[in-house]
């Protein structure tokens, strides 16, 4: 999450974040062989205990649909009714869409 000035400062910050995460997953699911050394390399965690961890993971997605954020968005707005959220931004599902889930 970065704040919308952010974004207005590096336009192509989200677009590049979301191709990045898009092919981490990819990897993950193309080449075990080569996510498993990446993992290995960078978190310096075993090889075997990588490789056994790649076998308990469940399937990755790299973005959000649109109906995935309308349901976040309704959630959102349940929670603030509960009495947890404060802002009115909650009830706003288009300034949440705008400032919370940049769509490239």
């Amino acid at each position: 999450m970065v704040s919308p000035s952010f974004i207005d400062q590096h336009p192509d910050f989200p677009k590049d974040l979301n191709d990045a995460q898009k092919d981490a997953v990819d990897l993950w699911y193309t080449n075990k062989p080569r996510a498993l050394e990446i993992v290995a390399d960078v978190t310096k965690i075993p090889a075997n205990v990588v490789d056994y961890a790649y076998g308990q993971t469940v399937q990755m997605l790299s973005g959000l649909s649109a109906e995935q954020i309308d349901t976040l968005i309704a959630q959102l707005k349940l929670i603030k009714e509960s009495g947890f959220l404060k802002s009115e931004v909650w009830d706003q599902p288009d300034v949440i869409r705008k400032d919370f889930f940049w769509r490239g």
